[in-house]
């Protein structure tokens, strides 16, 4: 054999407001046979994230884009098929920015687009690849970081968690859980407000969708907000901010709100191109008022923390402690789809698709 076809995904067009499945392109190449130090994988899991959408922006270096004519980057598991590495053995399980391609050769060293290590690593015996996804890749570990270092949830706090169904938010709902505090999660729909509830044991829900969403939020912490993580932005910030307890501490780890926006800047456009507006905040004066905090952050820039991290979620999936919910299609053409869907609410937890 001189290699392997591989299917794969290349960014067709940089999308503009909404992502279309258009936006992508089916093509086929060939891997070659692995080089001394080498190894090839064929992927059997992908990993489908809200922060993808950014990556197609074109601008900017962090994170880093994919442009036209460019493999869709992107984590699956994947197995071992052919290798010239002592490290990577054949029939091995691993894990690594493979992009949507089929099959991958790699060195096991592992570069991001931006130029920083994302080696490949095993996946632990007993861990399925569903489950390693959601709960050990890079959405779990901002979870962490962002419940733990950021937010700093302490026992008694009032936690709210918005984007909660979805993978980042449940595990940060879990892991704020876990530290004694009383979550609300902030969702898109009544059904995944009573599965919140339900399966990961929320205090409160709100769904976003509803004109008194800032209301309720008040009637539910009338004292405050102590600690508020993330993923949205735009008018579910607003409501928080306008919230917030003394001593609050807001994480923000996401502005999903803003992702698909149609202007060249988020000041400029409208509250009409999303559900939940625009990234923004019109009290930001709050945070002076009440001494509260508001922190960016990115994984990224916390890698002095990644062993702890992974010790934590390893520890607490081990225990029974932290469980992993996904939403699952199946088949590699399905992933623009599947993209698509996120964006539209129809996963809870990690969106995933298995091959």
């Amino acid at each position: 054999m001189t290699g392997y076809v591989s299917k794969q995904f290349i960014l067709a067009s940089s999308p503009v407001g909404a992502l279309r499945e258009t936006d992508f392109s089916l093509t086929e190449t060939i891997i070659p046979e692995p080089k001394q130090g080498e190894f090839v994988v064929r992927s059997h899991c992908f990993a489908v994230e809200a922060g993808m959408r950014v990556s197609l922006n074109g601008v900017g270096k962090f994170p880093p884009s994919v442009t036209p004519g460019m493999l869709m980057q992107g984590r699956s598991v994947a197995q071992v098929v052919a290798s010239n590495h002592p490290d990577f053995v054949e029939g091995a399980l691993v894990s690594g920015q493979f992009g949507w391609s089929e099959y991958a050769l790699s060195d096991g060293a592992g570069l991001n687009m931006a130029g920083q290590a994302m080696p490949v690593k095993p996946v632990p015996k007993g861990v399925s690849a569903e489950a390693f996804l959601s709960l050990f890749g890079s959405t779990a570990l901002a979870a962490y970081m962002g419940i733990m270092h950021v937010a700093k949830v302490q026992a008694d706090d009032i936690v709210v968690v918005s984007g909660a169904a979805g993978a980042v938010g449940m595990v940060a709902v879990q892991i704020a859980k876990q530290q004694g505090a009383r979550v609300i999660g902030i969702t898109g729909s009544d059904a995944k407000c009573r599965w919140l509830q339900e399966e990961l044991g929320v205090a409160a829900a709100i769904n976003y969708r509803h004109k008194n969403m800032a209301a309720q939020l008040q009637q539910l912490a009338p004292e405050g907000v102590n600690a508020f993580f993330d993923n949205v932005g735009g008018a579910v910030l607003q409501a928080v901010l306008n919230n917030v307890a003394f001593n609050a501490r807001i994480a923000l780890c996401g502005a999903v709100s803003s992702y698909t926006s149609t202007s060249s800047t988020a000041s400029q456009a409208t509250v009409n191109e999303h559900p939940l507006g625009v990234i923004g905040a019109k009290d930001l004066f709050n945070l002076v008022t009440y001494g509260a905090s508001m922190h960016g952050f990115s994984i990224r820039l916390m890698g002095d923390l990644l062993p702890q991290a992974l010790d934590y979620l390893r520890d607490k999936y081990v225990a029974g402690e932290l469980r992993s919910f996904d939403t699952r299609m199946a088949g590699f053409e399905n992933l623009p789809k599947a993209l698509v869907a996120l964006y539209e609410g129809a996963n809870k937890g990690k969106m995933l698709v298995t091959v």
